[in-house]
């Protein structure tokens, strides 16, 4: 995987992962002011959130790259096989 997929995985893989941090550690108010909808964090410390999203888009851009890297898991290989299978029960 060169830079720029490397950067584009990693890219995909933080803009996910943020929907998933994003909950993390939050609390809310029990009792919200007028005009406050009753889900609003009480403090979304934003810093903390894109810092833990970095860490796990980064713990998981390492899984994939590293299923990349050492071809652990070929879609090519995968086409190929499932193409030789089709053939064999068409050739039947």
């Amino acid at each position: 995987m060169n830079l720029f997929w490397s950067i584009i995985t990693f890219f995909m893989i933080w803009w996910v992962a943020i929907f998933a941090v994003l909950p993390w550690g939050i609390r809310h108010s029990q009792q919200p002011e007028a005009g406050m909808l009753p889900g609003t964090p009480l403090q979304p410390n934003l810093k903390k959130i894109f810092l833990r999203t970095t860490l796990v888009a980064f713990a998981l851009w390492l899984v994939v790259y590293g299923i990349a890297e050492f071809d652990l898991l070929s879609f090519r290989r995968l086409a190929q096989a499932m193409h030789r299978q089709l053939e064999k029960e068409g050739k039947e």
